[in-house]
């Protein structure tokens, strides 16, 4: 059978040391905020900071520069002048001389008078009197001749200046002008300024006449073999292209119009001065050459290589390639190609391996003509050459001719002649005198040849 207990428990519940806590945990809390404080300053500090950052940002700052008191304080400073020069104009004459011993000078209105002893100066002025010696000595009458004629500032004299105002203002013209020519100095800063605005804006008409009147002579050249439809608004266009160029280069927009000029002079139509004209100014840029005549020799060796405007980015880059990696410039590699182009182009030489192999005999102090006529005759003995000529490169083992009949690479033949040791009577008998030094700088220079192509 069940029983049932009765338990009776005696709970002490000690709520002081949670008391205790809580107080400690307020006091943490109270010291958290004041510490708390000045980071709230400092954040709203900040806060205001940021604050007008942004509104000087939405809105540029005005400066207003007051000129008045400049100018009243130059106003002063000329007045003090006019003063000055009005004071020196109103001076009576200076009449200075020197007199020895015994000698008496006169003027009107006074006396001067001198004793026995010593060497006296006499200045004299109108209405008095000034004499010096001894106390009660009579003045005696000067010797006959002995009477000097008093010399003025005014007056002039051999040392002595004839305007004592000269001294005080130099050049200033004074005397015919007046205080005038002080009072046009306070005008002189603005006048300096109209004058540098009228400067500049006669520079910019002067160029924008210009480049309408180059603007105008190519679009006169374009018609005449530009009879592609819709030719204006195809002219405006390449306009739009010639200014970006003048704004995006070192070129004004005059030197690139003119650019378009010789471009339009080679035969270009109004799609192909578009593609070519920035290329050939990025040419220029870097060789440090006239934009004008670079679009000249440019367009030249494109027509004597037969480069079409679509190439002609490629074009320039081979050509900058070279000038750069070469002791050689864009007008010696024009000039050579004056004598060479044609002739290289037909024997199916590439432009690449052509203008790195200049730059080569560049390197050897053949440029311009002399290496255009080097590879010019180098081509020529390789196309045709004499039966001598056969057998030595028979002799060599080399072939000048692929499987089609055409001329193999340049930078291969070459690269063959330098690894069978060919001597310098060999490059004579296959080369002749006259191309024979070029084709030895080639063969000694192949590595850095084909490194530049």
């Amino acid at each position: 059978m069940a029983e049932t207990y009765v338990v009776n428990y005696d709970i002490n519940v000690q709520s002081q040391q949670a008391l205790n806590a809580f107080r400690q945990f307020q006091e943490a809390t109270v010291q958290l905020q004041a510490c708390m404080k000045p980071l709230e300053d400092f954040r709203r500090k900040v806060s205001s900071i940021n604050t007008a950052l942004n509104n000087m940002a939405k809105k540029a700052p005005v400066m207003n520069i007051s000129t008045a008191k400049a100018t009243e304080k130059l106003d002063a400073v000329l007045a003090k002048m006019e003063r000055i020069h009005a004071m020196v104009r109103q001076m009576p004459p200076l009449n200075i001389a020197a007199a020895g011993a015994g000698t008496k000078k006169t003027a009107s209105g006074g006396t001067s008078g001198q004793g026995t002893s010593g060497s006296n100066t006499v200045i004299t002025g109108g209405g008095g009197t000034k004499g010096s010696g001894k106390a009660g000595t009579p003045a005696k009458a000067p010797a006959a001749g002995n009477v000097k004629t008093p010399v003025a500032f005014y007056g002039g004299g051999k040392g002595i200046p004839q305007n004592i105002g000269y001294r005080a203002f130099g050049q200033s013209m004074i005397d015919s002008g007046g205080v005038g020519a002080f009072s046009m100095m306070k005008g002189m800063g603005i006048s300096y300024g109209i004058m540098g605005i009228g400067s500049l804006m006669g520079s910019a008409i002067k160029e924008s006449v210009e480049y309408d009147n180059l603007m105008q002579t190519t679009r006169n050249i374009l018609q005449t073999h530009d009879k592609y439809a819709n030719f204006d608004e195809r002219f405006k266009g390449m306009e739009r292209t010639v200014r970006n160029v003048g704004v995006e280069t070192k070129f004004t927009a005059a030197q690139v119009a003119d650019a378009s000029r010789f471009l339009a002079m080679a035969g270009f139509d109004v799609e192909g001065i578009n593609k070519t004209i920035r290329p050939i100014a990025d040419v220029a840029l870097i060789g440090d050459t006239d934009l004008g005549a670079t679009a000249d020799v440019v367009t030249n060796i494109m027509t004597g290589y037969n480069i079409k405007p679509d190439e002609v980015r490629k074009a320039a880059d081979i050509l900058t390639m070279t000038f750069t990696k070469t002791n050689t410039e864009l007008m010696d590699l024009a000039e050579a190609y004056k004598y060479s182009a044609n002739l290289l182009n037909a024997g199916g030489i590439s432009f690449e391996e052509a203008t790195a192999g200049l730059g080569i005999l560049g390197n050897v102090g053949m440029q311009g003509s002399q290496a255009g006529t080097t590879m010019r005759t180098i081509m020529a003995n390789l196309v045709k050459p004499t039966k001598a000529q056969g057998k030595m490169w028979d002799k060599l083992g080399i072939e000048r001719l692929d499987a089609s009949g055409n001329v193999r690479a340049l930078t291969d033949i070459f690269r063959d002649l330098s690894e069978a040791g060919v001597t310098l009577e060999d490059v004579y008998r296959m080369f002749h005198r006259t191309a024979a030094q070029g084709a030895m700088a080639l063969v000694n220079n192949i590595e850095k040849w084909e490194e530049i192509e």
